[in-house]
Order: C-alpha cells, then structure tokens, then sequence
C-alpha cells in the first residue's frame, strides 16, 4: 500500500496511449463507485454522469480540444443553481460530490486530474454506506475498493499488465485488512462531533395514539424493527411491550401525561446484574422503547415506570439505531394511588350506551367479582361470532364505535378488542388500560435471537386485579381458529411452531436459504456495520478487559499505527531480501564495505576496476585484494555445471571474507 501511494504521486512519464488507456480504466472505476447511488439521486444528476463520462470517451477518441474557460464557468454556474434548491441533508452532500466528479470528468486531461478523481472515488465509496449499511453493501465496497486501487497502481506503474496489477491490489486489501479491523475495534467509539440532517425514508412506526385500524395496515409492512437477544432461555412468543394507553376520548386511546421527575432512574448492569436480553432498536422515530418484565437495571441509564414505560435518560426519539439491555425481575405489588385509579378509569360522558347498559348487567350478574366477570367475557369472546380480521367494516368516526364493533360488525384486528375489553372492564368500575407493542417474533437458532418486525405489531390490554396487580388480558387468544383469518392464522401457526432446539431441518430449502443470509447480515450489523460505543463494552467484557477506558483505548490505537507501518517496512524488506539472490546480496554488502574507505564507485565498475581503485587509495591492502581478485577469478572461470552450487557457495564465502578483513583495517 506504501509503496503504491508513494508511486501515485511521484513524477512518471506516461506516453499518449498508456494516458488514453488510463483514462478509459478510470471511467469504468468511476462507474462502479457511482452505482450504489443511481437510485438515490435526482434522475438529472444521473443523466448529467451519463452524459459527461460520454462526452468524455468521445472527446478523448477524436481528440477534441479541452473545453475553453467561459463553457466550463457557464456549467459550474449552472450546476450551482441547480444544488441550491436541494435541502441541506446527507443526500445534499452526496449530490455535491457527484456534481464534482462530474465537472472533473469534462476536463480529464493529465495525471493531475486522474489522481482527483481517485481521491474523489474512495469518498463516493464510503459515502455509499449513508445510504443503506446491508450485507450486499459491505461487498461492494471492498469491490469498489480493490476496482480504485488497480486504478491508483496502474497509474503508478502503467506499463505493467493489468492481471498484475489486479494481483497486487488484492495482497494489500488482504495485508491492511487484518489491522484495520483491529483498529476498528479497538479505537474508541465517539459521538460524532456534529450530524448532518438525513433525509431518508421514515418507515412505518407504531404511534403513541390507537383507533381502529391502526395496526391492521401495518401487517403487511415486513421491515425489521429490533433484534432481540438473550442471555439465557429465549422468549420465543413473548409481549414486548411499547406505549400505555390510559385516556380515551370515545374513538381514540392516548397516552398519559406524566413528569418525567417522577420516573425512576434505573441502576447499570453489573456482574452481579448481568442483562436478561439485549434488543437493537431501529430508528422509530418514537421516544419509547420495547421491553418485556420488570426493569430493574439498564446499560445504558435508561428511564423507567411502570404506568408509562421504558425511555431514554434525555427522553429523546429514536432517530438512529439505539442498543440497550435489560435485567428483569417478578413486579411487586403496589397499590394504586387516587391519580392512578382516576386514569385507569376514566371514560368519555356519553360514549357507547348500549356497551355500557350490557357492562353493567352482566357485572351485576357475576356478582361485582372482577376474576368471575373477566373468565365470562373471555368465555363470551369464544362463544359469539367474533372474527379476527383484518379487513374489518368501518366503525365511522363517533362515540359509539365500541357498540357498533360489539354488537353489529363482530369483526376487528387487535386493536378493536383490546379498546372494547378496557372500555367494558372501566364502565364496571375496574381499572384497565390500552398496552401497545409486539408479539412473538422470527426465532434464528443460529444467531439465537429474535427479529421482531413491523407486522408483529399487536394489543393488548390490563386490568387491574387487588392484591395481584396488573394481570394481562389478550382477547384475540380467545378466538376460535375457525373465526380467525387465514394470513393471521397462518402467521400465528409459525409462531406457535418455533422452538428453541430447532434445526436446518426443520425449514425448507428456501428458509435454509435465507435462515443463512439473516445470520450474517445479523453478525456484519452487530459487529461491524452498527459497531458503537455499548457493543464495544461489551466485547471487552467479554474479553475480560473492562477495566480497559476510552483514553487508554485511544492511547493503544495512537501506538499501533506506527508500530504496524515499521513491521510492515521489515516485512517488506525482509521479502525482498529473501527473493534476492545470496550472490548479489553478499556483492552489495561488499561495495558497501568499499565506500566505508570515501571509495566513489561507479555502476559500470567492475569488480576487479572497484579493488585496483582501493588498491591505489590504500596500498596496504594490495596483497589482500590481489589474493582476492585470483581467487574470485579462478571461481567464475569454473565450468562444471556439477559443481555449481558449490562454486557459488565459496564466491559467497570470498566475499565475506573480504569483508571482515576490510572492517579490521578499518
């Protein structure tokens, strides 16, 4: 690699064809850098690359005259107009390079701009990764990767041939790898000093607000939300848990206000507290994060309650991938308070009266008990025509949603369960609440962990129980399979089906398949793509080198760059050492012996010219040189191929000889 860039900005002469040559080749790299972006840039910066790598390959056929200044001033103009109606995001930036590369490409005459243009494409490379961070992108970096430097190598030696070049590209990719993977892990992870807007795609997230069909849409949305994994037994259909719902407005479930002074502050995980699961959370653009349990500790400091869930310590959204773990434990009982009870009971004046007068008789009927009246209604739910659907007829945007879903349509997703079960548990007088988050999840033996995607979305309610505490109420459990439809019974039957001991097979060969490509795109975004701060902790911990801090981290990194580009140096001088031939190696040592006496020699010097020149500068070595020249010329006069070796042999010892003399005289 030294030897290469050292190569690149050195002075060559390159003859008009090897420039032709060269600038074909850097097209092609140019190309291959550029592609990752096609799709997401404006359609008229594509058409504009297409066109200036064109105009290029015929300017340089029919050797056009360069472009005169007042055109080229005209498209900078131009270009510059054109960006200032872009907003300032990652994207911007990414279409400010491009316009660079472009306006390089019309005026690709000499080494100078080649050698731009390779810089430029090493940042296009790498700025590939703001666009997506998946396991096909990490390829095809290292492809551009080794695609530029056969370019910055041919252009440093242009008259070697293009398999050799390819050859040595990929020695150094294989040589600088291995330490720059060690400085990857363990340079410290910093925030980033500034950030720069991004302006990708939002995915579809869970609100902090429920009504009807809020969650039947998103079934079909698969994009992963987080990775779940566990220190212990695995939770394969477990709830996780997201937002509490506690007001309710007749046709629509909102969050509670609460004072974040209030919320307790959880302790960081220790040996003696070791983390139950850890979950990597996808930006959601939402300030509450998913947990299942008791939280008792948290890395980081996360903030905890449980009427109103898990946050961050800021109580800022999730705008970017966010790792955390977790230590759970059973919840102890406590008591609502009058604030708690009045949230966990209210209800809109008015609001579904039909609901309300069969709440209250059938209450009356089951004789106040809150165990007696919850067993009917989840025996009611089975017993009447309920349908899990999820293509439910609309409720219409009234108070009366839940007498309509109850009594007439029968139909609904989740969502319509869980805000007709807490709306009939308040009107009996019984605390209840709206809960939010996912159920179960895509179970990998390989990577043991859970994917939790966005069709996993799911509610649920809980009731309140007196000397028990809050107990979880699913109604949806208790629809027959035969009234459930056939997407959700299927999705549900894959979920019921996984374990924690299952093998390659028990899935298909397409399963197979992608079982496979999951786990290492599970392994590259773990330990490499989205490598951060609290992953980095971890390793350490488990290397037993937690005692190890960022400012001495940083102090190994600063200390194994140079150590690693010394060794190298040996390396490569000790290579070619190796590859030169003993003979030689021993001569060279010899001359170098001559100069200790201010000896000036010559490149066309013979041997015998290199001793006579000695021999006059200090007479006192004449006999010993003269010896020396006899017998060096009796050993090169040998002819018998059969002694070769051993000819060879004593020259080298001659050699060596000589040297050891000249040192003692000197």
């Amino acid at each position: 690699m030294l030897a290469a860039t050292g190569g690149l900005f050195m002075k060559q002469i390159i003859t008009a064809e090897q420039l032709l040559f060269l600038k074909r080749h850097s097209l092609v790299v140019l190309f291959i850098c550029y592609l990752p972006h096609i799709t997401n840039q404006p359609i008229w910066l594509l058409f504009t690359f297409i066109a200036a790598i064109t105009y290029r390959v015929i300017a340089d056929s029919f050797h056009y005259a360069p472009l005169p200044w007042w055109m080229r001033a005209f498209v900078v103009i131009s270009f510059l107009f054109v960006l200032s109606s872009i907003p300032i995001s990652s994207s911007f930036f990414i279409s400010l390079l491009l316009t660079f590369i472009i306006l390089k490409c019309l005026e690709l005459n000499t080494i100078r701009d080649l050698k731009a243009l390779i810089l430029s494409n090493f940042l296009l490379i790498f700025s590939a990764l703001i666009i997506s961070q998946d396991l096909l992108m990490i390829g095809y970096m290292f492809f551009a990767l080794f695609a530029n430097l056969s370019l910055m190598i041919k252009l440093s030696a242009p008259e070697v041939p293009l398999r050799k070049i390819s050859s040595k590209s990929g020695k150094q990719l294989l040589i600088i790898i291995p330490f720059s993977l060690l400085l990857f892990y363990v340079f410290p992870r910093f925030e980033p000093l500034w950030r720069i807007p991004n302006a990708t795609k939002v995915n579809t997230s869970l609100d902090d607000k429920l009504t009807p069909g809020s969650l039947s849409g998103m079934f079909g949305d698969d994009s992963t939300v987080m990775q779940i994994t566990f220190t212990k037994e695995p939770v394969l259909r477990g709830y996780w848990r997201g937002m509490t719902m506690s007001f309710y407005n007749g046709e629509t479930w909102y969050t509670a206000d609460y004072d974040a002074k209030k919320l307790n502050i959880l302790p960081s995980l220790s040996r003696q507290r070791s983390a139950d699961y850890e979950i990597l959370l996808e930006p959601t653009h939402r300030k509450y994060l998913y947990y299942q349990g008791f939280v008792v500790a948290s890395e980081p400091h996360l903030l905890f309650s449980t009427n109103h869930g898990l946050l961050r310590r800021n109580q800022s959204i999730v705008n970017k991938r966010f790792a955390y773990a977790a230590k759970v434990s059973k919840a102890p009982y406590q008591p609502l308070n009058s604030k708690e009870y009045a949230q966990s009971t209210q209800l809109p004046p008015n609001a579904n009266p039909r609901l309300t007068a069969w709440t209250k008789n059938i209450y009356r009927q089951q004789h106040f008990n809150t165990k007696s009246f919850t067993t009917y209604l989840k025996n009611y739910i089975h017993d009447q025509p309920f349908w899990y659907s999820l293509n439910p007829p609309p409720l219409g945007f009234t108070n009366n949603q839940m007498d309509k879903f109850w009594f007439d349509t029968q139909a609904g997703y989740c969502e319509h369960y869980a805000s007709a079960l807490t709306f009939i548990l308040r009107t009996a007088g019984i605390p209840a609440r709206v809960v939010v988050g996912y159920y179960g999840g895509e179970w990998n033996p390989f990577t043991r962990a859970i994917t939790i995607k966005q069709n996993h979305a799911h509610a649920w309610l809980e009731y309140w129980q007196e000397d028990v505490g809050w107990q979880r109420f699913d109604p949806t459990t208790f629809i027959p399979p035969s009234r459930i439809d056939s997407a959700i019974y299927n999705r549900n039957m894959m979920l019921s089906a996984q374990h924690e001991d299952m093998t390659l097979a028990d899935f298909s060969w397409r399963a197979r398949i992608l079982l496979i490509r999951n786990s290492l795109k599970f392994y590259t975004e773990r330990w490499f793509t989205y490598y951060n701060h609290h992953t980095q902790q971890h390793l350490l911990r488990n290397l037993g080198l937690q005692r190890i801090k960022s400012d001495q981290l940083l102090q190994i990194s600063v200390t194994a760059i140079p150590v690693f580009f010394i060794l190298l140096g040996l390396y490569y001088q000790w290579r070619q050492r190796v590859r030169l031939d003993p003979l030689i190696h021993e001569y060279h040592a010899l001359q170098h012996s001559f100069r200790l006496f201010d000896l000036r020699i010559k490149p066309s010097d013979t041997l015998k010219q290199q001793c006579d020149s000695l021999t006059n500068k200090m007479p006192a070595l004449s006999s010993t040189l003269n010896e020396f020249i006899k017998r060096y010329e009796q050993l090169r006069l040998i002819r018998d191929s059969e002694n070769k070796k051993d000819n060879k042999r004593q020259t080298i010892l001659l050699f060596r000889q000589l040297r050891i003399k000249l040192t003692e005289y000197k």
